[in-house]
């Protein structure tokens, strides 16, 4: 048989609880020495009730300490029961069923807009090539504007949090795109979009340029920040779904 330990403490500390309190201790120990009716305080009456003709406590200090000690006890108890009950509602779970398959759904209507693999094919383009496809593309500029969306936002607060940042990297990414990258003016497709190519002489710039070289390579060390940068808070993002929602 089992023996329930936890419901064995809670009767303990219901008839021996804990001397936390401060004003506890100090009327507790105040109505002690009452009833003990202490040396001192015999001398103390006596010699009042001698110089004096005043009697301190009466005659009724044992009487006080008395009820003195009950009342710090009380009062003990009251105090540790509600701390107890404070304890056991914070250690007490949360049933956030409803919100994590709120945020499950939101998640699949997102990857399903674009997920890891389709971020890696603009990604990785970008990287290789400084170019990038239109197409390839639409799918991660769509998944931009549905993330903005405040129907798309989750109900954790920190699944939303980390929404935020890949929102801001995706932003930060289509707008590097839309300002630094043209295409090619003898090209077979308009869908092919490059990284300044009059600047990149291995495309329609000039050879020995050395002004046009280095305003490319400021471009592409930017381009490769904004990628890296991308990346890591897509990783964010997917580490968190997977520890919130385990998908």
């Amino acid at each position: 048989m089992k023996i329930p330990w936890d419901k064995v403490e809670k009767v303990f500390r219901l008839f021996f609880p804990e001397f936390s309190n401060k004003v506890t201790w100090a009327v507790v120990v105040a109505g002690l020495a009452l009833t003990s009716a202490s040396v001192l305080e015999k001398i103390l009456e006596a010699i009042f009730k001698s110089t004096y003709d005043i009697e301190i406590f009466g005659g009724n200090d044992a009487i006080i300490g008395v009820i003195l000690v009950f009342l710090g006890l009380t009062h003990n108890i009251v105090l540790q029961r509600e701390k107890t009950k404070i304890e056991v509602a914070s250690k007490t779970p949360i049933d956030n069923k409803e919100q994590r398959e709120h945020d499950r759904k939101v998640f699949e209507y997102l990857n399903a807009i674009m997920d890891e693999n389709t971020l890696d094919i603009t990604l990785n383009c970008l990287e290789v090539n400084h170019a990038y496809f239109y197409t390839k593309y639409g799918p991660v500029e769509k998944f931009m504007f549905e993330l903005n969306r405040s129907d798309n936002a989750f109900a954790d607060d920190y699944l939303n949090t980390v929404a935020t940042s890949l929102k801001t990297e995706a932003e930060r990414l289509n707008s590097f795109l839309i300002n630094n990258f043209q295409q090619l003016r003898h090209g077979t497709s308009d869908d092919f979009l490059c990284l300044h190519p009059y600047w990149n002489c291995d495309r329609e710039g000039t050879f020995g340029d050395r002004e046009q070289d280095l305003k490319y390579d400021a471009a592409m060390n930017e381009m490769l920040e904004v990628v890296d940068n991308y990346r890591a808070a897509y990783a964010s993002y997917r580490r968190a779904i997977k520890a919130r929602l385990s998908v």
